[in-house]
């Protein structure tokens, strides 16, 4: 696993792993993103101990154009800064599901998706130790 990658394996794929991330998971906010994340139920992939996936409104951006513009910036964001996060989830023996959902009305410029995203990561970081 290279530091900078974003793999397939790493990317949150699994409805049933959604649907739960959704109806159990603990959330956070920080303008413009909403962060779900929870820890992983199924068998642990040992070599990615931490799943994501993006996730834009088509009721606020109709264009397809702007969603992926928006999603893209996201995973640029979580691909440059995830290293620390995994380093903490495999330190604590944790295995997470995170799912980033773009909430803003507006789109807005990569400074202030990555302001959100990091805060996020920094306060998973925080909480990793107690989550269910």
């Amino acid at each position: 696993m290279s530091g900078f990658s974003f793999n397939k394996q790493e990317r949150l794929k699994s409805r049933k792993a959604i649907s739960t991330l959704f109806e159990k998971g603990r959330s956070l906010y920080f303008y413009p993103v909403k962060i779900l994340f929870i820890t992983n139920t199924e068998v642990p992939d040992l070599k990615y101990p931490v799943k994501c996936g993006f996730s834009v409104s088509k009721r606020n951006f109709r264009r397809a154009v702007d969603r992926n513009l928006l999603k893209r910036r996201m995973r640029e964001v979580w691909r440059l800064n995830k290293s620390s996060l995994l380093e903490k989830a495999l330190e604590n023996g944790t295995y997470l599901n995170v799912f980033v959902i773009y909430s803003a009305k507006e789109p807005e410029g990569y400074a202030v998706i990555e302001r959100g995203v990091i805060k996020g990561m920094e306060e998973m970081k925080k909480r990793i130790g107690s989550i269910p």
